[in-house]
């Protein structure tokens, strides 16, 4: 007998720590989500929502059922039938053996779509996110943990995470602002253009062939095909070589699966290209 599990697919959106919005990844996730165009309205869709064991059950109760509730609301606007959803309930507190810290459980704050098998169909869209605001020390200084800072005036040379001369007077003082803030941590992330959605693009600065050991030793383990993160990279490199500890900065580059714009004008496709600084913890 085929088990219910194997006939249905469980597809997983997330939320911040006691937020019901959609944000940036879940709305990215959502997008990425359609009817198979051969289903009907009497094709069953659940959507159960949950909440980590921080806050009061009646609170995790009503997190769980508004995030239930924006997850539907949004796959109703991307054209989904109101009467595809035969449920969509709230059901609080995921139970765990020992209570969550102060920053919860990231896997526990979700919703799970779930549908028969094959009825959804998950693909690759671009979902257009808000840049960051342009970086300035003194609002860096007072900014809070999420807050995304552009680096508007770090240029990098085409398709090398070499920067720009005249790049080092923004991260110089980049630097200095977190000196004067040591409980700041942050996230370097790096975006590129001009290539496909979901690919990144490559890094001519790290050559075809070599050997770990014929390129520079502080960039002996870039890959050349992460060209983003190769360049969120040089950015922390410049800022631990000028004194900042390595465990406050971490890094990651997105390739093209954030865009800012449609690249459908050169400006556009230049914007897309960019490094951000986002505050994880102030």
């Amino acid at each position: 007998m085929v088990s219910a599990q194997t006939r249905q697919d469980t597809f997983h959106v997330y939320f911040a720590l006691n937020d019901t919005a959609l944000n940036e990844n879940a709305l990215e996730q959502i997008s990425a989500l359609s009817l198979n165009t051969t289903a009907t309205d009497a094709d069953t869709l659940l959507l159960m929502g949950y909440a980590d064991m921080l806050g009061r059950d009646p609170h995790n109760e009503w997190l769980s059922t508004m995030r239930a509730q924006r997850v539907r609301d949004r796959l109703i606007a991307q054209g989904v039938s109101k009467a595809a959803f035969r449920l969509c309930i709230g059901k609080g507190a995921v139970r765990r053996d020992t209570l969550p810290g102060k920053e919860g459980i990231q896997e526990d704050r979700r919703v799970d779509i779930i549908a028969p098998k094959g009825i959804i169909v998950k693909k690759r869209v671009p979902v257009y996110v808000k840049k960051g605001k342009p970086f300035d020390p003194d609002s860096f200084a007072q900014a809070k943990k999420g807050d995304l800072f552009l680096l508007s005036r770090v240029q990098f040379i085409v398709n090398r995470h070499t920067y720009e001369k005249g790049s080092e007077t923004e991260l110089d003082e980049l630097y200095k602002v977190l000196e004067a803030n040591p409980r700041t941590h942050i996230r370097i992330e790096g975006h590129v253009c001009c290539v496909p959605f979901g690919y990144d693009a490559e890094d001519w600065d790290v050559g075809i062939g070599l050997t770990k050991d014929e390129l520079r030793i502080e960039e002996n383990r870039l890959d050349r095909r992460r060209l983003s993160e190769n360049r969120a990279w040089k950015v922390r490199d410049y800022l631990v070589k000028k004194g900042i500890n390595r465990d406050r900065i971490r890094y990651t580059g997105y390739g093209s699966n954030r865009p800012a714009f449609k690249e459908d004008t050169p400006e556009h496709r230049t914007k897309n290209m960019r490094v951000e600084v986002r505050i994880t913890e102030d």
